[in-house]
């Protein structure tokens, strides 16, 4: 039998987050389909209030988890880095600043790290 929204906003809340605010637990706990589901999350503020509170909640509870392996796990620590660590300097994107000339190459320009003075003298 499917629980709308408006009828049982509590069996709602309860099944939100009992399943960690993943869409598809929801349903099956709902008797729902997991499409009619993502439509009242998107549509109705408590719903998706609800979802935002779980997904919090469940990223909490990842991060305490991981914050435990960081110390005994090498690819655990390289993940969280990647994640929780570009301001200084980790991950895997590479910013730098740059400009693209006319030439019909890619010139990229970038800093030198003071290589440039070294250069020179």
């Amino acid at each position: 039998m499917a629980i709308n929204p408006e009828d049982n906003k509590e069996a709602w809340l309860k099944a939100i987050s009992e399943a960690g605010g993943m869409v598809t637990v929801v349903a099956q706990k709902l008797d729902l389909d997991r499409k009619t589901v993502a439509k009242y999350r998107d549509s109705i503020e408590w719903i998706k209030e609800a979802f935002d509170e779980a997904d919090f909640k469940t990223t909490d509870l990842a991060q305490m988890c991981l914050q435990k392996k960081v110390s005994e796990n090498w690819k655990a620590a390289a993940w969280w880095l990647e994640r929780k660590g570009k301001d200084r300097g980790f991950g895997r994107e590479v910013k730098f600043e740059g400009k693209i000339e006319t030439t019909g190459q890619v010139v990229l320009y970038f800093p030198d790290d003071g290589r440039e003075a070294k250069a020179e003298e």
